[in-house]
């Protein structure tokens, strides 16, 4: 198989179906020495595997010479051996697919789990090695055998510990050893330690932050992202200076040179003695490098200014966690996707049928790495915080790794980030109390894997049905994962419906005090037994039924404001959410059209349906959606079968909202439009409207 470019990612099935099929265990080494096994043209000959393009989220290497016993030289001819047949291992490995032992397909699976079974096996090959135990000849002409004189028991021995690794590895030889493709291995059935999946460290990782915690690590991010703009700032101003006043550059003058500018340095924000918010404890020196005096400590700053430009650098990489944190709260992402993310992976963009006075989406792009073969790519919705905080550091990273493609920051071109490890950083290193760190008010352990738990729970408990936005939101292949996510609270079907509970009484509230703003067939309903209760609270004759006055609109608001929960459940017993600023005023007994029964199918809720129920921000959807439809059916003629379609769109716009019918009728365009509409469609309106309309009609003909 040839390389087209190997900057270019490819799938790795489709890299493997297109690789040569030679007898990797007893071929002559010559004849496969130099085949190409990866796509950036590692050859089987090669010491070290690396990583290709879009295989994982960080670049790693299978590094066969660590397998090599201590005092083994690369050159003897047992460790070339041993090399050899190593290699010959992880070749078959990578793309030999066999039958298990419940005689389903068992194939080489995702790079990451190829690379934990090989190190793995590494790990047991240096041990025998070390202590061959001789045995027949195999079939593979390098070397003598590893595993095939051992006994299960001895090959317990010399496995790594329990872990998914040695799992998955003896699992795999045991296929393959079984399916005849190796025989370097004791028998078919090598028992293996039955492998639980678990989360490494403390179990608390798979909790969600509880609310007091959760609210402690936004309030450190938001407020130290905050601070993000001047600190820059300074730190481009001042690392910008090459010279002090009498033009030296040694750093014995330009240290405290700098030192001085710095502490003179006023922001949009900062300036001498302002409080930062929160505490950052943050590296200082005291005494001389040239003497033994020399000591390092974390010093507490809670105002400007800092002392030197290394802790403004320290407190800007505490701004780059800061920007992570936002963006793990707002999207539940893993730690690996969020790591991947690259400084274009942001799209702003405007729904086309919104119009142009819309506000822009944020949508951010990435790639997941949990899918068994290839990184797929990702993408989850911003609200506007997390999409500035992803702006922050995208210009963070601009300055400090300038011409990079990665959105965050290493220490330096070895280093990998770790976000995960960042995070328990940022927690010790910033304080809201000035005396604490941060991680000492957070329950159980700090871990990225808790921000994907909490938005599980946040959305279970706020949305109903939340588990299918969440499906698609957190990329599980499986609903039983996501639900054991929002589940992960022991307390959560209790707070759930507690908070729902509470949530719907806010929004009925709100639909009820705004009463006299509403549109749908459900309106007139709802403000009748609105001022029907109101009047038996006030027990006066003030007669609500006639809004306008100054009086009635203060009385309306005063009701809204002290409405009991028996009061409100009795103006409106019912609220389903059909969409935003939508409602089904229904019960689950009562049939309307988008049930044909009793079943209820809120997804096909019809503006011509008498428990429907709609706000003033649906009502402008709508007012917007009729000036548009007016001003296509004025500005040219349209074929009979369009002219129908754009009437239809007219006649549910009013429907919903026969308000708009009053607002609109006096417009020279509405007439035309409605000229010749089918009188079938016309027959579905409300009584009031259809009355109305008809003699429209009849005064256009």
């Amino acid at each position: 198989m040839t390389i087209t470019n190997a900057a270019v990612a490819i799938d790795i099935n489709i890299w493997r179906a297109g690789l040569p099929r030679p007898n990797w265990w007893s071929a002559p080494w010559s004849e496969i020495a130099n085949l190409i096994i990866l796509p950036n043209g590692t050859l089987l000959a090669d010491d070290a595997w690396t990583t290709p393009k879009g295989w994982g989220h960080r670049c790693s290497s299978l590094d066969f010479t660590k397998a090599l016993p201590a005092r083994w030289h690369r050159k003897e001819p047992r460790a070339q051996a041993l090399l050899r047949r190593l290699k010959r291992l992880a070749a078959i490995d990578f793309t030999v697919s066999v039958r298990g032992s419940s005689n389903k397909p068992f194939g080489p699976g995702h790079w990451n789990t190829w690379l934990g079974r090989n190190r793995s096996l590494h790990a047991a090959a240096k041990a025998v090695a070390e202590n061959p135990q001789g045995g027949a000849p195999t079939r593979c002409p390098d070397g003598d055998p590893l595993f095939a004189a051992l006994s299960p028991a001895a090959l317990e021995d010399v496995l790594p510990d329990a872990s998914w690794s040695r799992y998955k590895l003896v699992s795999r030889l045991n296929a393959l050893f079984a399916a005849g493709v190796i025989d370097d291995w004791p028998v078919a059935d090598v028992a293996h330690q039955s492998h639980t999946p678990r989360r490494r460290g403390d179990p608390n990782i798979t909790q969600p932050y509880s609310d007091q915690s959760f609210t402690t690590l936004c309030q450190a991010a938001f407020t130290m992202a905050a601070l993000q703009e001047d600190f820059l700032a300074c730190y481009q101003q001042i690392s910008a200076i090459e010279v002090d006043d009498q033009g030296r550059r040694d750093s014995r003058y330009m240290d405290p040179y700098r030192q001085a500018r710095l502490a003179e340095w006023t922001g949009t924000y900062l300036s001498r003695g302002v409080i930062f918010g929160l505490t950052l404890f943050i590296k200082e020196r005291t005494g001389s490098p040239s003497s033994d005096n020399l000591r390092t400590y974390n010093a507490p700053f809670s105002a400007w200014p800092l002392r030197t430009l290394g802790q403004i650098h320290q407190a800007l990489r505490l701004c780059q966690v800061a920007n992570w944190i936002i963006l793990a709260a707002a999207t539940g992402a893993r730690a690996g996707e969020l790591e991947a993310l690259t400084r274009d992976a942001l799209i702003d963009f405007v729904p086309a049928r919104w119009g142009g006075d819309a506000k822009e989406l944020a949508l951010l792009t990435g790639r997941t790495f949990k899918t068994e073969a290839f990184a797929m790519n990702r993408q989850w919705p911003l609200p506007r915080q997390a999409a500035e905080a992803f702006g922050r550091q995208r210009k963070l990273a601009q300055e400090l790794a300038p011409g990079g493609e990665s959105l965050w920051i290493a220490r330096n071109d070895k280093e990998r980030v770790s976000l995960h490890d960042r995070l328990k950083y940022f927690c010790e290193a910033v304080s809201l109390d000035g005396e604490h760190p941060i991680k000492s008010q957070i329950e159980g352990s700090v871990h990225a894997q808790r921000f994907r738990e909490t938005l599980s729970r946040l959305v279970g408990l706020c949305l109903d049905n939340g588990h299918h936005v969440l499906f698609d939101v957190l990329g599980h292949r499986e609903m039983d994962t996501t639900i054991g996510y929002m589940m992960s609270d022991l307390d959560f079907a209790a707070q759930a419906r507690r908070v729902r509970h509470e949530a719907e009484m806010v929004r009925k509230r709100r639909i009820i005090g705004n009463a006299d703003t509403l549109g749908g067939p459900a309106a007139k309903e709802i403000v009748r037994l609105r001022n029907t209760v109101a009047k038996q609270a006030f027990g006066d004759p003030m007669d609500l039924d006639k809004p306008g006055s100054a009086d009635v609109a203060a009385r309306v608001a005063e009701f809204a404001e002290i409405m009991s929960n028996e009061e409100i459940d009795t103006i409106l017993p019912h609220a389903t959410v059909v969409r935003s600023g939508i409602y089904c005023v229904a019960n689950e007994a009562q049939p309307g059209l988008c049930s044909k029964s009793t079943v209820r199918d809120v997804s096909r809720c019809s503006p011509y349906c008498h428990h429907r129920l709609e706000e003033a921000a649906a009502i402008d959807d709508r007012r917007r959606s009729v000036r548009y439809i007016l001003e296509k059916m004025d500005e040219r003629k349209m074929p009979s079968l369009q002219r129908t379609f754009y009437q239809r769109q007219l006649l549910d716009q009013f429907a919903a909202t026969p308000k708009l019918f009053e607002e609109f009728s006096n417009d020279r365009r509405l007439h035309p439009a409605l000229a010749n509409i089918t009188p079938g469609r016309i027959a579905l309106l409300p009584d009031d409207l259809r009355t109305t309309l008809k003699a429209l009609l009849g005064e256009v003909s």
